[in-house]
């Protein structure tokens, strides 16, 4: 009989910032899913529920994203925006809807204590 795999989830601190981490399944390889900036573990769900069954699996979430802490200060939202967008499209006067459509997106994405890099 195959029972479903448990999951296992832990804070890790590294360099004073406590990321939280998720481990399910078991076998001989191991995948680590890394996601995305403004995103969280969660969207590993469905590779990860597919792929537990014959592999350790790991996720986590990264410093200010889901449910990791802050620790260090944090780039702000307009530098990160710069360098995911470049200076030509956060200079353009016509593409001002298009920066505050992102600036919102990023903010739903973050946990509560990341707002004060939106200012």
């Amino acid at each position: 009989m195959n029972s479903e795999p448990r999951a296992r989830e832990w804070t890790e601190t590294v360099n004073g910032t406590g990321l939280r981490v998720e481990e399910v399944g078991a076998g001989d390889e191991t995948l680590v899913f890394s996601s995305a900036l403004f995103t969280n573990r969660a969207l590993f769900d469905a590779p990860v529920a597919a792929l537990c069954g014959d592999h350790r699996c790991i996720r986590y979430d990264h410093r200010g994203q889901g449910d990791s802490g802050l620790g260090a200060p944090q780039p702000s939202t307009e530098k990160v925006m710069t360098n995911m967008f470049g200076t030509t499209f956060m200079s353009d006067p016509t593409r001002n809807a298009d920066r505050e459509k992102w600036r919102q997106r990023f903010g739903e994405q973050l946990i509560p204590e990341a707002m004060p890099m939106l200012l």
